[in-house]
């Protein structure tokens, strides 16, 4: 079972009703895409492909402020009921997960979760980074995926 006391707020912070207005908005979320110059996209790459990307990814994650003490978690090494959590807390998509039908999940997709920002590796695109905070706080969530960028 996957342990989500690695995440500083359980992967729910988001829903803690603490940000500004949040008594008319729910969250916010910002979402930014980017590909690995050099590497095919994630659904014509090869499993190899697909390591050499995460690695890449882990690399620089490391040495960016937001996300050096990240949690790492492999989807394609958890339970379906682990990714359907992970799913549920708005944390990865359900093609990420692979929840669609009887999609499997692909080599090396992983989530990178540091509190409110993270990345999903090996998606549709490369690197997704997401920002995910409570109430209406756009400033906030587009600061911290800036900083990621």
């Amino acid at each position: 079972m996957i342990d989500f006391s690695l995440l500083p707020d359980g992967g729910l912070g988001w829903l803690d009703a603490s940000g500004p207005e949040s008594h008319l908005v729910l969250s916010t979320r910002a979402r930014l895409a980017r590909n690995l110059r050099g590497c095919p996209f994630p659904v014509r790459s090869s499993p190899a492909e697909r390591e050499q990307a995460l690695g890449r990814i882990l690399e620089a994650a490391g040495a960016t402020r937001p996300l050096d003490t990240a949690a790492v978690f492999r989807l394609d090494g958890l339970a379906h009921d682990d990714r359907l959590r992970l799913h549920e807390r708005h944390l990865v998509s359900r093609e990420l997960a692979g929840l669609e039908g009887e999609q499997a999940v692909r080599p090396a997709a992983a989530l990178i979760a540091g509190g409110p920002v993270g990345a999903m590796v090996n998606e549709e695109d490369h690197l997704r980074l997401q920002g995910l905070a409570s109430g209406l706080a756009l400033e906030a969530v587009y600061r911290e995926v800036d900083r990621l960028d």
